[in-house]
């Protein structure tokens, strides 16, 4: 069943049916829009499902490890019961990973087939190995924090020196860019986007040598520097003279 997200009431009155195993959700919808959670929204969604023995699911395969080092939950400070993860674990590497509490964990062991191909490969256990112990030590987020904001920043004076009328949501490690001028709460009021006007903005950045995603999320790592920055930004001008 899908219920509005940003939203707490109708989860809340649909779970007090207590026949809701688990409710899944992005804690940040960078799959959709890039929507924040609205303050109150998690702990509420938190709080729902204890009231009624609920668990609760957070997908963080794309705010894992880059919005903060332990995701979208320590940056919010609301834990899921489980939480499912993506190669940002290994930097790139194939690995997955689905963690969290010893009880709703316990239950899957010697009872849940978990077949893959890439289980315990081991050069991807090295890198998950490599990648965990670089972000524990915090160089690679202040780094991305320094360039993320400069791109960030950098992309909104160049779309309001151009008039154009765009929004960029999220952290310095992963945002959105979305050409309208509203704060959607959900992926329904986020569909009054002009997302083919942003799909043919990406077709034109990649004739200008900067490849982004046509959905309009943008990824930083501490592969990027200032003169990455610098020629992403002046390519952007470039394509939005263009447009003019």
């Amino acid at each position: 069943m899908v219920l509005p997200w940003n939203t707490p009431e109708p989860l809340a009155e649909r779970l007090a049916a207590n026949d809701v195993a688990a409710v899944i959700m992005e804690p940040v919808m960078f799959n959709n829009a890039g929507i924040l959670p609205r303050p109150g929204y998690l702990e509420a969604v938190r709080a729902a499902c204890d009231a009624t023995g609920t668990l609760l699911v957070f997908d963080e395969v794309i705010t894992g490890f880059r919005v903060a080092p332990g995701g979208a939950q320590q940056l919010y400070g609301v834990t899921p019961d489980l939480t499912i993860l993506g190669k940002a674990l290994a930097n790139g590497f194939p690995v997955a990973a689905l963690v969290g509490r010893r009880e709703p964990m316990s239950a899957l062991v010697g009872k849940v087939l978990h077949g893959g191909t890439y289980n315990t490969q081991s050069v991807a256990m090295a890198a998950t190995l490599a990648t965990l112990t670089e972000i524990a030590g915090g160089e690679p987020h202040r780094r991305i924090a320094v360039t993320g904001t400069r791109l960030m920043e950098g992309l909104r004076k160049e779309f309001a020196d151009a008039g154009v009328d765009a929004q960029i949501v999220g952290f310095p490690a992963v945002f959105q860019v979305r050409f309208d001028t509203g704060q959607p709460r959900d992926y329904r009021e986020a569909l009054v986007a002009d997302r083919a006007g942003y799909a043919r903005f990406a077709a034109r950045l990649l004739e200008h040598g900067v490849r982004v995603l046509p959905r309009g999320t943008w990824f930083v790592s501490t592969a990027h520097d200032d003169e990455h920055v610098d020629e992403t930004l002046a390519a952007v001008r470039a394509v939005l003279a263009e447009r003019k």
